[in-house]
């Protein structure tokens, strides 16, 4: 399904008002295997433009937590790089001990250097999968680290094996076990160079403006495309487990309705009590001249302060356990999946 994201499709989106970015992506499948340990796993990979990427969706480089190193960076795929096989024969070749040679090399450290045009690779892989290729060799256990050298093996558009060396330069968190489980983000030239792809895409995310109705800008552009053989979809539609959040909605709606009704009743029958409880008192009140208006702002206001208060005292509790469960976490173990997700609840105004 790759196809090429010509400047007139570009053009055809960037006419469109709600239009605000898009990112072109590669989806493929494969095996990624690890060097040190020898250990291999499929895999299915997402490969993005960086620059692009972000922008259309800024929360991806959330995924790789501090400490976890970073997300992919852009314009790093052909940079000049250190010809090892040169630098012994230039005297004044000022390598240093802080130059990596395996690395892309910052122009300030490449005095009198050789250098030559090479590849530099990233990935980024799922906590799960960097645990699943720990493996003990030799009596000791090797592990997958930041900067560790990744070979990433599929099948290109004519059905040849090829591979490819990457830089692990991030290790992702994800809330779902089964991406962190396979899931690894790769540049997109890199995935080009992989699937013999160039120029090629299998998607292009498109990123509206807050104000947009997507259902109109969906319509509008199917039109568009058509004559290009290509098919716009919304976030909901591609979702899997969107159909399954909106039953959830509902259900949650009916059991709130029904607690509501609940609360209105206990509400009442207690207002009730407070009142045939108090009959002499206010058999004492009207005698000494308050009429019913006055009684019955008593009891209302009563009512309100008690309510008010509660409702204070509520807010204030729901707080400091949304707080506390944040920090701590709550286990959630998927039926049929031996991989927990933590939950951390947060407030949203």
């Amino acid at each position: 399904y790759l196809f090429t994201f010509t400047p007139e499709l570009r053009a055809i989106l960037e006419g469109f008002p709600e239009f605000e970015a898009a990112s072109e992506r590669i989806s493929f499948g494969g095996l990624i295997n690890h060097q040190n340990s020898q250990t291999t796993t499929p895999f299915v990979g997402v490969a993005v433009d960086p620059f692009t990427e972000l922008k259309v969706c800024p929360r991806m480089a959330n995924n790789v937590k501090p400490g976890k190193g970073r997300f992919l960076e852009p314009g790093k795929d052909k940079r000049a790089i250190i010809d090892t096989a040169k630098v012994d024969d230039i005297p004044d070749a000022d390598v240093g001990a802080s130059v990596d040679l395996s690395r892309p090399v910052p122009k300030t450290a490449q005095k009198n250097l050789p250098m030559k045009q090479g590849e530099y690779f990233q990935v980024t892989i799922g906590q799960t999968m960097a645990e699943g290729l720990t493996r003990v060799v030799d009596g000791r256990q090797v592990g997958v680290k930041l900067n560790d050298e990744m070979v990433v093996l599929g099948m290109d558009v004519n059905g040849q094996q090829h591979s490819l060396t990457a830089t692990l330069v991030g290790i992702m968190d994800l809330p779902n076990p089964m991406a962190g489980k396979t899931l690894a983000n790769l540049s997109i030239g890199a995935a080009r160079t992989l699937l013999s792809a160039e120029g090629k895409s299998t998607q292009v995310v498109i990123r509206l403006k807050p104000e947009a109705k997507h259902a109109s800008v969906q319509k509008r552009l199917n039109e568009r495309f058509k004559p290009f053989g290509l098919h716009v979809k919304t976030w909901e539609e591609l979702g899997p487990f969107s159909t399954i959040i909106t039953l959830q909605d509902i259900i949650f709606s009916i059991v709130m309705v029904v607690i509501i009704i609940i609360a209105i009743f206990s509400i009442m029958v207690t207002s009730l009590m407070t009142v045939m409880e108090r009959t002499r008192e206010i058999g004492a009140l009207m005698a000494i001249g308050y009429n019913r208006s006055h009684i019955l702002g008593l009891f209302l206001g009563e009512s309100a302060v008690i309510g008010l208060a509660g409702g204070l005292v509520g807010r204030l509790a729901g707080m400091v356990m949304v707080s506390l469960l944040h920090a701590v976490g709550v286990t959630f173990v998927i039926p049929l999946n031996n991989y927990p997700i933590i939950i951390r609840p947060f407030f949203t105004m």
